[in-house]
C-alpha cells in the first residue's frame, strides 16, 4: 500500500460516508487527551501526543508519538471515529469497536517509544473530521499483560488560529455602538506626497507574529469603496513613523496592495464624523512577519493610507476601547506626531498568527503541555503506588549551524531536582533528549521522568513537543 496509514484510513471515511464534514474553515485546535490508561513497566502508564500539533490538511509530517512504554514491546495505535469506554481483557477501551478505521502495528525502542508518522492529505472534504486514538502495549508487567495509552482527541482542521492583537479584556478596538459621533482620524496622502495625514494603531507582540488581516470602522466621505486605493506601512517606533511620512524608504514593511474584502462594506458603529455611516472594513493584503529583537514585548505601528486622496477620502472611526498608544502625523506637523487620546483608540483590529504556528507550537503553549504531562504523571503513580515519579521538563536545541546541541534542565516538577546536582537519571535522559535533536535550529521539550529514589534507577524521556517556537530570538533560561 502506497498511501500513509491516515490517507488510508481517511480514504475509507471519504468512499463510505457523505456526512464528512465540508465547512469552508475548521480552525486547528490542540488535539486534547481523555480517559484513562493502564499501566505497565514501572507503573508507568503509556503516552501518546501529537506534541501539540493539529491535524492540518495537507500537513505531510504530522505524526503521534507513543512514550513510556516498555521498551523493543510491540505496540498498535488504533484510529476510530468514535470514543467509547469499554471494560475489556483487563483494560478500558477508549475508542469505538464499531467505528475503528485503522490499527496501526509498530515496535518501540530501547528508550520505550514510537513515532507513527500520519501525514494528513489534503482533501478539503477531511476539514471537520474527529479522530480518536489509543495505544495498545505488550507488557508482562501490567495486570492482564497489557499496558494502554489514555485517549486523544484529534480534529481535521485547514485553519491556524488567528488572535486579535488588539483586544482588552475581551473587548476589540473595533466595536458596536462605541464609535458613534466620535471624530474621525484621517489616513490619506495626496498625489505628489506633500500632503498627507496618518493614523498609526499600535500592536505589541512579544514573538515573532505574522500579520494576516486588519478588520476595522471606517468611512469614506464620497461613499466610493469600490475605489479605495489604499496602502500599508509598518514602523518600529513613532518617531520613525512620524519623520518617514508616506515614505516606504522609512518603514519596516510597505505593501501598495491592499484591498477590501467586500467592496460593499456593511454599514456598523454609528454615523461617521464625515457624514456618513460608519463601514466594517475587512482588509486584506498579502501576509507578512513582525519580528521582536528582544525577548521583551516590542511595539509596532501599521499605517492603512488612501493614495492621492484629502482628509475625506479615507477616515478611521474613533472606539471608546482604552487600547492606548495609537498616534497620528501630518505634513503639518512633521517630524512630531500626536497621540490618540488615553480613553480612546483607533477602531481597527489587527489578527495575527505566531509565525511558527504552521505545524509548530509556541513555548507559551508547550509550557502548560509539559506541566500537564507532570501532573498526569504524579497522579498516576499515587494510583498505582509506585511512589514518587519525578518529571523535570526540558528544553534541549542544536544550533542553527548544527555543530553544538544545548539543554535546560530542572523546569518544574515541584522540586524534585535540586539546584545544586542534577541527578544521574535526568542527566540520562538529557543526553538520551540530545542525541534525537538533529535538525539544525530545531527545538523541543521533553519531560525526564524517573522514579525519586529507585535503585536501580531507570529514565524514560518523553517527547512533549518537537519544533518549539522560542519567543523573541532566543530561548528562556531557567
Amino acid at each position: 500500500m502506497n498511501a500513509s496509514p491516515l490517507t488510508y484510513a481517511m480514504g475509507i471515511v471519504i468512499g463510505l460516508t457523505v456526512a464528512c464534514p465540508t465547512a469552508a474553515q475548521t480552525v486547528c485546535e490542540t488535539p486534547t487527551p481523555y480517559g484513562n490508561g493502564t499501566p505497565g513497566l514501572h507503573g508507568l502508564v503509556p503516552m501518546i501526543s501529537t506534541l501539540g500539533r493539529p491535524a492540518l490538511l495537507g500537513d505531510p509530517t504530522f505524526a503521534v508519538q507513543a512514550s513510556m512504554v516498555r521498551g523493543s514491546t510491540s505496540v498498535a495505535l488504533v484510529l476510530a471515529t468514535q470514543p467509547d469506554s469499554i471494560q475489556t481483557l483487563g483494560i478500558e477501551l477508549l475508542v469505538s469497536p464499531t467505528m475503528i478505521l485503522a490499527v496501526l502495528p509498530n515496535t518501540t525502542n530501547l528508550a520505550g517509544t514510537a513515532t507513527y508518522d500520519l501525514p494528513v492529505p489534503p482533501s478539503a472534504g477531511l476539514a471537520g473530521l474527529d479522530l480518536y486514538t489509543q495505544l495498545i502495549a505488550a507488557d508482562p508487567d501490567a495486570v492482564s499483560g497489557i499496558a494502554t495509552s489514555h485517549g486523544l482527541h484529534v480534529g481535521v482542521c485547514d485553519q491556524l488560529p488567528e488572535y486579535n492583537l488588539r483586544e482588552l479584556e475581551g473587548i476589540g478596538a473595533a466595536c458596536d455602538g462605541c464609535t458613534d459621533g466620535l471624530p474621525a482620524v484621517p489616513s490619506y496622502r495626496n498625489d505628489d506626497r506633500t500632503a498627507w495625514d496618518l493614523a498609526a494603531i499600535r500592536i505589541v507582540v512579544d514573538r515573532p507574529t505574522i500579520i494576516t488581516r486588519i478588520v476595522g470602522i471606517a468611512a469614506a466621505a464620497a461613499e466610493d469603496y469600490d475605489q479605495l486605493d489604499l496602502e500599508l506601512y509598518v514602523f518600529g517606533n513613532e518617531p520613525h513613523f512620524a519623520q518617514s511620512g508616506p515614505s516606504a524608504s522609512g518603514a519596516l514593511h510597505f505593501d501598495t496592495n491592499v484591498q477590501l474584502a467586500d467592496p460593499s462594506p456593511p454599514e456598523f458603529g454609528g454615523q461617521s464624523a464625515l457624514g456618513v455611516p460608519n463601514r466594517l472594513f475587512e482588509l486584506e493584503f498579502a501576509e507578512f512577519e513582525v519580528d521582536p529583537r528582544l525577548t521583551e514585548p516590542e511595539d509596532y505601528w501599521i499605517v492603512i493610507a488612501r493614495r492621492a486622496a484629502d482628509a475625506n477620502a479615507f477616515a478611521w472611526a474613533q472606539s471608546t476601547t482604552e487600547i492606548v498608544g495609537d498616534a497620528r502625523s501630518g505634513s503639518a506637523i512633521q517630524p512630531m506626531w500626536t497621540p490618540i487620546p488615553s480613553e480612546r483608540a483607533i477602531a481597527a483590529n489587527v489578527f495575527a498568527r505566531p509565525a511558527c504556528a504552521d505545524y509548530q507550537i509556541s513555548y507559551d503553549e508547550a509550557i502548560p503541555l509539559a506541566y500537564a504531562a507532570q501532573q498526569q504523571l504524579h497522579a498516576v503513580a499515587a494510583t498505582v503506588a509506585a511512589g514518587t515519579i519525578c518529571a523535570p521538563a526540558l528544553f534541549a536545541w542544536r544550533s542553527a549551524d548544527g555543530s553544538t546541541t544545548s539543554t535546560t534542565t530542572g523546569i518544574g516538577d515541584g522540586g524534585c531536582v535540586g539546584s545544586l546536582q542534577v541527578p544521574l537519571p535526568v542527566r540520562d535522559a538529557i543526553a538520551q533528549a540530545a542525541a534525537q535533536v538533529n535538525a539544525p535550529g530545531e527545538v523541543s521539550l521533553w519531560l525526564c521522568s524517573y522514579p525519586q529514589g529507585a535503585v536501580p534507577w531507570f529514565t524514560s524521556p518523553v517527547l512533549i513537543a518537537r519544533h518549539v517556537c522560542p519567543p523573541g530570538q532566543s530561548l528562556p533560561v531557567f
